[in-house]
């Protein structure tokens, strides 16, 4: 099911008017992001609903294979151009002045390259995100700074199991497995 205008009014109906509710569903949805903490706090930290749909999303299994697998030879990838400092130099000079943040960034690496307690251990986070058309799979962003979410999808795909216990819910372990590399990356440094 896509996100639609309906289901997502319904989801921020669902936070602010809990008890007009008539949807069993949307009532269970409710009770499941209270249990399990799914909502984001606004600057006064006050709840807000995350933007969810009411039903997972369905997608061709071999598809979403094929998303897993191929994730793996993305983060390769990026583990290579990390590696290749001539890559990352020439990168360096062509956006220079053009962008705060990367100054920053390429700032924040040429000093912990030169850093004494500059060491070869090095953890890579990313989020890559995919698109299924008909029978193909888009690749169409890959995020190594921006993995927000990944607990809060783990949650909702959670939710998801425990609501639609009659649908196969893929498992989602982001969470899970960004502990284990915080944890792999902390017992290597020590």
């Amino acid at each position: 099911m896509k996100l639609t205008s309906l289901s997502f009014l319904k989801i921020i109906f669902l936070f602010f008017n809990p008890i007009q509710m008539v949807d069993p569903i949307l009532n269970q949805i409710h009770k499941k992001c209270s249990e399990k903490k799914i909502f984001l706090k606004n600057p006064k930290g006050l709840p807000i609903p995350v933007p969810i749909t009411q039903e997972p999303s369905i997608y061709n299994e071999s598809l979403f294979k094929s998303a897993i697998n191929s994730s793996v030879d993305f983060n390769l990838l990026v583990d290579k151009l990390s590696e290749n400092n001539e890559f990352l130099e020439l990168m360096k000079s062509e956006l220079e002045g053009s962008d705060d943040f990367m100054d920053k960034l390429f700032d924040l690496r040429s000093k912990s390259m030169k850093s004494p307690f500059n060491n070869k251990i090095i953890a890579g986070l990313s989020r890559n995100d995919f698109l299924a058309n008909n029978d193909k799979l888009y690749q169409v962003e890959l995020n190594t700074l921006s993995c927000s979410f990944m607990g809060l999808s783990q949650k909702v795909t959670e939710m998801f199991s425990d609501i639609y216990k009659d649908k196969k819910v893929a498992k989602n372990g982001s969470f899970d497995g960004t502990v284990e590399l915080l944890l792999s990356t902390h017992d290597l440094y020590l």
